[in-house]
């Protein structure tokens, strides 16, 4: 696959992130969608960029997949892992990713964040719609959904889905460089 230049969300269109500059901080964060007079004391660079949404993307490259024929005695059928730590919009993406079907039917194992811990105040007010009718107002609400949204993957008997909440930022020590947006990637599909 080819990297796609955009950021994922519950809808197609644009949307304004925060560089955090913490590039030499133990902790990169990069990009959030979290406005930075929340989350960084206004120290943030305000960036638009093109966001797709998740659910359909995966319906689209990931659902109808094949294993090429000369690999079908090896592998009987494709699995698909994701990492989802999309710092504050897993709240806008995971319940469309549920309601589409596009996790339960396509995605085996999924790794990520909800982030309503106690680190993770600032990160509040979330809304949830555009029209900011339905807004998570602090972590404990963050918290509340989160718990209902994993437990209806867990009882649902049509959901593959296994979800671990294990954050791993080992990258934080991996000696080599992340690529940059401007290098062309060499692989394809």
């Amino acid at each position: 696959y080819t990297p796609i230049l955009a950021g994922v969300s519950n809808s197609n269109g644009n949307m304004t992130f925060y560089h955090t500059h913490m590039e030499k901080a133990e902790s990169e964060v990069g990009f959030s969608a979290v406005t930075p007079k929340t989350l960084y004391g206004g120290d943030a660079t305000a960036k638009t960029v093109q966001i797709i949404r998740l659910a359909t993307w995966i319906q689209d490259e990931i659902q109808d997949r094949r294993i090429p024929t000369r690999h079908s005695e090896i592998y009987s059928e494709p699995t698909v892992i994701m990492k989802l730590d999309i710092e504050g919009l897993e709240f806008k993406v995971f319940p469309d990713l549920l309601t589409t079907g596009a996790l339960c039917q396509n995605i085996h194992f999924l790794m990520g964040e909800f982030h309503h811990g106690p680190g993770n105040h600032n990160y509040y007010p979330i809304n949830l719609t555009s029209d900011g009718k339905h807004v998570l107002h602090h972590r404990k609400e963050g918290e509340a959904l989160a718990k209902q949204l994993l437990h209806l993957v867990d009882i649902s008997e049509n959901c593959m889905t296994k979800i671990s909440l294990d954050d791993d930022e080992s990258y934080l020590t991996d000696p080599h460089d992340l690529p940059k947006p401007n290098e062309t990637a060499t692989t394809s599909r």
